[in-house]
């Protein structure tokens, strides 16, 4: 097994333990059947991207704030620290196993409101493929996003006012594809791409959609990934150490 894959395997042990797949699960099921109930099956393409930013990107950022604090707090990243485990290993573990947990919250939530709905009646199904790659991208820059947050704070409590600021940021997009507020501006906010991704789930998309909403994400990807190991570098490991 590479090293790469025991960190990986190590955060889902952890996170199977801590019980986040069945809160996550229990919040899903909730979630999915708000959606059956209020929305129409027309209506789910702008509902899932909603549930996809709010939900299933919320609670990614509260899921990495409280596993690093709590890391923190028992020693844990000293340890890791002295280990031949790189910065660059730790970050990549970290969106990787919150990313699945994204997904395993987003099926939930997406399948058990199409399930809802079927019992009324025919619904057709959406295009998976958009909808699992925005996710995918949600859960990547949320994680990245919050490791570049927790990292400046030692407890939860500290970590909670700035993270609420920021996720309200974040959920922003809402309001754009909901045509409450179509300002082009709120298409620079990093949660944007991946819901304008995963509305390709249910309608053809512009080409520039595609262009932005594909080239954007991997853009966000990327840099937001660097961010998050140059802050993880520099806030818990010290300039002494690369990798």
């Amino acid at each position: 097994m590479t090293r790469l894959g025991a960190v990986i395997g190590n955060d889902l042990r952890v996170q199977l333990r801590n019980g986040l797949y069945v809160i996550g699960a229990v919040v899903s099921v909730i979630i999915a059947a708000a959606m059956a109930w209020l929305a129409r099956p027309d209506q789910m393409a702008l509902v899932a991207a909603a549930a996809l930013i709010l939900i299933g990107g919320g609670s990614t950022l509260l899921y990495v704030g409280a596993m690093i604090v709590f890391e923190k707090d028992e020693g844990t990243l000293r340890a890791i620290m002295v280990s031949p485990v790189t910065p660059s290993e730790y970050i990549g573990s970290k969106i990787a196993t919150l990313t699945l947990i994204c997904l395993f919250e987003t099926a939930i939530m997406v399948g058990g409101a199409f399930a809802a709905m079927a019992l009324s009646g025919p619904v057709d199904p959406p295009n998976f493929l958009p909808l699992i790659a925005a996710t995918i991208a949600t859960g990547g820059i949320y994680t990245a996003i919050g490791i570049v947050l927790v990292v400046r704070f030692d407890t939860i409590t500290a970590f909670l006012v700035p993270v609420s600021l920021v996720a309200i940021v974040l959920q922003l997009p809402f309001v754009y594809f909901a045509g409450i507020f179509p300002h082009p501006a709120l298409l620079a906010i990093p949660t944007s791409a991946p819901a304008m991704l995963s509305l390709a789930a249910w309608r053809d998309l512009a080409g520039w959609e595609w262009g932005y909403s594909v080239g954007y994400t991997l853009l966000l990807v990327t840099g937001l990934s660097g961010w998050a190991r140059a802050a993880f570098v520099r806030h818990v490991v010290g300039e002494g150490r690369a990798g």
